[in-house]
């Protein structure tokens, strides 16, 4: 970056191009450029030209929540007819179901899998429709006879992410599963997996029992604090929790997605909708674009954006992410504000086309 006058060179900054290759407007231009936001079809396309993780998360829930639509999964009430993207949260709090409420959760007794012949106990699960609905939203759709479950554990194995892979097992009591994901990720050569430790986490996980007070325990706790990985350390929360959740559901590694289906599983009625309006009211507060999944896009949906905005500066993301929302909401002047900027921006990047 050079400052002149005339045919004077006043300053050279030889450090300024990682700089300006880092600059949101730069960025915007570069997505802009290839076609950012303009895939239609397969929206999720515009997550991998974006180039980032939040933006890849955003897109392809966008394309889940259309795909769902479109096969008739997601049924909207009447009076929400207008708001084409509901989040997590407004399916929980029943807003979509007829008459607006959610149906008393049916609480069930699930056995462990895979832990038969050590009588391992059972873990109680809350299920009624909405739970179901959101469980689809965080990509948990999974059949109880595994086969689905199978398909998405292999995908994320094949992207080398073992530890999340195994969590999910664990978390959908398939603790066998989980072993074997872990000792196959300890011996794996592809630049994520690999990790020894995996198989050490493994091996206490096949000491697991459901008895309280046990030095299988608390060698789980102390080993838990040890852990540098959010999943690894969920995972022995999860084992040790006696019904209460909490550090698995705070614990700020676990993909929200995640965190939400946990919730929609394991927490009663009550305490399930307060940890959502928590979680809601805190992704709202610090932009978090994965908080999209809580919100949809909705009122809240606004708002979170904006401070995804005011944060990132990333006009070009929060306009084409609102085009996918209700016309009503597009006439919100904060909406309006961001397109009208982007376009000013194409202006000055003269790119007639993607304007």
């Amino acid at each position: 970056m050079a400052w002149a006058c005339g045919r004077r060179l006043l300053q050279f900054d030889e450090d300024a191009e990682p700089r300006v290759t880092d600059d949101i407007s730069n960025k915007m231009k570069q997505r802009a450029i290839v076609g950012y936001g303009l895939k239609t079809e397969q929206v999720w396309e515009n997550g991998v030209l974006g180039g980032e993780i939040a933006l890849q998360n955003i897109w392809s829930w966008i394309d889940l929540v259309k795909s769902l639509r479109d096969e008739g999964k997601q049924k909207l009430n009447s009076k929400l007819s207008g708001y084409k993207m509901q989040g997590a949260k407004a399916i929980l709090k029943g807003e979509l179901t007829p008459v607006g409420f959610p149906s008393k959760s049916e609480l069930q007794s699930v056995p462990w899998v895979g832990l038969e012949r050590h009588n391992g106990g059972q873990r109680h699960i809350y299920r009624n429709e909405c739970r179901e609905m959101a469980l689809q939203l965080c990509g948990w759709s999974f059949n109880r006879d595994g086969v689905t479950i199978n398909d998405f554990l292999d995908r994320l194995q094949s992207d080398g992410h073992y530890e999340r892979a195994a969590a999910i097992a664990l978390f959908n009591l398939k603790i066998r599963n989980a072993i074997e994901i872990l000792n196959k990720g300890s011996t794996a050569d592809n630049g994520k997996g690999g990790d020894i430790n995996l198989n050490v986490v493994a091996m206490a996980l096949s000491g697991y029992t459901e008895e309280k007070k046990t030095l299988w325990r608390e060698m789980c706790r102390e080993l838990k604090t040890q852990l540098s990985s959010p999943y690894l350390r969920a995972m022995f929360a999860f084992l040790i929790a006696d019904d209460n959740y909490d550090e698995v559901l705070y614990e700020a590694g676990i993909a929200i997605q995640d965190r939400v289906a946990i919730a929609c599983i394991y927490l009663s009625d009550i305490k399930m909708m307060d940890y959502i309006e928590k979680l809601t009211a805190k992704m709202i507060e610090v932009g978090n674009l994965d908080g999209i999944l809580l919100t949809g896009l909705t009122k809240e949906g606004v708002e979170l954006l904006q401070m995804y905005v005011d944060l990132a500066g990333d006009v070009q993301t929060a306009s084409f992410v609102m085009a996918e929302a209700s016309p009503e909401l597009m006439k919100d002047g904060r909406v309006k504000e961001w397109v009208d900027s982007y376009r000013d921006l194409l202006d000055m990047w003269r790119l007639w086309h993607q304007r």
